[in-house]
């Protein structure tokens, strides 16, 4: 249970922040304004299946997301929060 309250905790802390990266990360990749960070990534999912994005920049954006979800969970994690992804290349 502490472990939830942890996670909770960081994502009350924590999310708002990534949100609006996200969704001003998004925006620059697809030059367009969006009202809030779900409907950015609405367009940005639609423009993944329809290929109006460029694979990099679209692996980009979705490890920048992994990387910050794994973020929040950090605290929570215990052990495994030492963990790290792989390089991009």
């Amino acid at each position: 249970m502490a472990r939830l309250i942890k996670w909770w905790r960081a994502i009350e802390r924590f999310e708002p922040g990534f949100h609006a990266a996200e969704k001003a990360e998004i925006e620059a990749a697809l030059a367009l304004v969006f009202p809030d960070c779900r409907t950015a990534w609405a367009a940005f999912r639609d423009a993944v299946a329809e290929g109006r994005i460029a694979t990099d920049a679209a692996i980009i954006l979705c490890n920048a997301h992994e990387v910050r979800e794994a973020a929040l969970m950090a605290d929570a994690m215990g052990g495994l929060a030492p963990t790290k992804f792989a390089p991009l290349q």
